[in-house]
């Protein structure tokens, strides 16, 4: 029988590599947003994900919910932290607990890097590689909502035992953005030490939304999602000698691993990223 995949955010960058992803596996799949996707091949429900009714209504018939959508701008001041915090928070909270509601078979959702301290330049971590164990550390209405997420699913899952993973995703970079976005970023190693400069091609975030659903996996949690080297072409540990000296590292890394540990992405639903920007940096078919 073919599984029927709700999608939150499905008009976004990632919404629609997973829905592509998806349908491609043969998946039947609709999205609910405020907009319009720009895509076509993908049923549409337009839904206001802070109205718990329209959500409920929006979702029900799906086996699974995939819940990407949220607002990422950074805080501008304590007012859009607010308005950000709110819109984010509540409409994860209505996703969640409709899907409880009507019994759906798992719940995968978007969690971030972000929880653990970025920037991290300024909330550097205890130790290298960061990995999921670390503690939590949000800065920003945008961050301190998916923890909060991250927390709530826990709960939720206690009682209602439907499995909820969390990806905690890095910086989502799309297959065309590479041949304009590296030069600057390689001219500059200072630009992306906020987030340890990591990153996740949008098409392996994609995949480990499928492989998040195909799982064994029966519990909750949350797991990074990252490339398996950093953006820059300079070795890792040089970058991390200039930037955070004096770092406690965990266990030895190679010469470009990425600062983000994802053995559990590994462990838990065989998650390995397949893309780097290494393939060919002056491809923008990468």
């Amino acid at each position: 029988m073919t599984k029927k995949v709700v999608i939150t955010g499905g008009s976004g960058k990632l919404g629609h590599y997973v829905s592509e992803n998806l349908s491609e596996n043969h998946y039947a799949v609709w999205s609910l947003d405020r907009i319009k996707p720009d895509y076509s091949g993908t049923a549409f429900r337009q839904v206001d994900l802070t109205d718990y009714g329209a959500v409920f209504a929006g979702i029900h018939g799906a086996d699974i919910v995939v819940h990407l959508a949220a607002d990422p701008r950074p805080d501008v001041d304590h007012q859009s932290a607010a308005q950000r915090f709110h819109n984010n928070m509540l409409s994860t909270y209505n996703v969640f607990n409709a899907a409880l509601a009507l019994g759906m078979e798992r719940i995968i959702w978007a969690s971030s890097e972000t929880v653990f301290g970025y920037p991290f330049v300024i909330n550097p971590p205890d130790y290298f590689p960061l990995d999921d164990a670390h503690a939590c550390r949000p800065t920003s209405g945008y961050a301190l909502a998916k923890v909060l997420g991250e927390n709530m699913s826990t709960h939720l899952h206690n009682s209602s035992k439907i499995p909820i993973i969390g990806l905690r995703l890095s910086n989502l970079i799309l297959p065309d953005q590479y041949r304009n976005l590296l030069p600057r970023l390689h001219a500059d190693p200072a630009i992306r030490k906020i987030n340890l400069w990591s990153y996740i091609d949008i098409r392996d975030a994609a995949e480990s939304v499928r492989l998040a659903i195909e799982s064994d996996y029966q519990g909750v949690t949350s797991m990074l999602i990252a490339a398996k080297d950093t953006i820059m072409p300079e070795p890792t540990l040089q970058l991390t000698d200039e930037y955070f000296c004096d770092m406690h590292f965990k266990h030895h890394i190679d010469t470009f691993e990425s600062l983000l540990n994802c053995q559990l992405a590994y462990d838990l639903i065989g998650f390995k990223a397949k893309y780097s920007w290494r393939d060919s940096p002056s491809d923008s078919s990468l």
